[in-house]
């Protein structure tokens, strides 16, 4: 017995609204993450207090690859490890996920610039490697509309 052409009409339809649908929803999560940058760097750029810290350590935790992929030894993680000195005199560590080129620029005991939030020293971060806070605002309304014109696109289809 073969179906309807309704039923398989409707079938054809679902399956092709569905992934404009799914690419949308993660299109649109991504664009949340980007807002959540954003607030996250603005915060920095209203109230963090920038100091010298002193490089303490280095570490490369090493990716993983693809099988049968060669390691190129630029994937993983680099992070630099570093203590400073706040204006109201306390000492404090810290740690950020650096970019490969600062990570291999920088010695232990080396000075380096940190920012920190006044009211919450432990919250810091080696402020030349993240974006400004507009940066992430623009991707953010990018990913947005992309995400809206996918789901716009899986409805349509949809209406169909």
């Amino acid at each position: 017995m073969t179906p309807a052409p309704e039923t398989s009409s409707l079938r054809s339809v679902a399956a092709k609204r569905q992934p404009w649908l799914f690419f949308g929803g993660v299109v649109i999560v991504f664009s949340l993450i980007f807002f959540r940058l954003s607030w996250e760097q603005g915060v920095y750029q209203q109230g963090g207090v920038r100091v010298q810290g002193v490089v303490t350590e280095k570490v490369h935790t090493q990716g993983s690859s693809s099988p049968g992929r060669a390691t190129s030894g630029s994937f993983g993680n680099y992070f630099v490890m570093y203590r400073f000195v706040t204006l109201d005199g306390r000492t404090h560590d810290g740690k950020d996920d650096v970019l490969p080129k600062l990570w291999n620029e920088l010695h232990v005991g080396d000075p380096v610039a940190v920012e920190y939030l006044a009211e919450s020293p432990d919250t810091n971060q080696i402020p030349e490697q993240h974006a400004e806070a507009n940066t992430f605002q623009i991707v953010g309304v990018v990913c947005l509309l992309l995400g809206l014109a996918f789901l716009g696109r899986g409805f349509h289809l949809a209406s169909k």
